[in-house]
């Protein structure tokens, strides 16, 4: 899914120390790259177990100062993509968080919001 296609900005926050992410409890060698309203992005190990696209799974956010406890949402996998990063493969996750949890995830988009009104993260392109 290009960014055209979004109905929501997704904001890169894979330098963010405070914010951290899981996809699928288990996952050991997943990271969190983008997130936004709609949904996020995770780089994965090919070990891992590879996910199938539009299959079910559950993310949980921390963000320390933002969030007291984690937050776990409800997703699906909206596509999975092999991608090459110098000499490493990885595959990229395009999660999409399913609907009617827009207040759950609103204080961390709020939050990304300002740090990027800052220019302390970017919007991903």
């Amino acid at each position: 899914m290009t960014k055209d296609r979004r109905r929501f900005p997704r904001y890169d926050v894979a330098k963010l120390a405070e914010f951290k992410g899981e996809l699928q409890q288990g996952r050991k060698k997943t990271r969190l790259i983008m997130f936004g309203l709609g949904g996020c992005g995770f780089f994965s190990d090919p070990i891992e177990e590879m996910l199938k696209a539009d299959q079910n799974v559950v993310c949980t956010f921390k963000c320390d100062g933002i969030l007291k406890e984690p937050l776990k949402l409800q997703a699906k996998v909206a596509y999975v993509q092999a991608v090459q990063i110098f000499q490493a493969k990885e595959i990229f996750y395009g999660i999409e968080f399913l609907p009617n949890q827009e207040s759950a995830i609103g204080p961390l988009v709020k939050y990304l919001e300002e740090l990027q009104s800052q220019g302390k993260i970017k919007v991903c392109a």
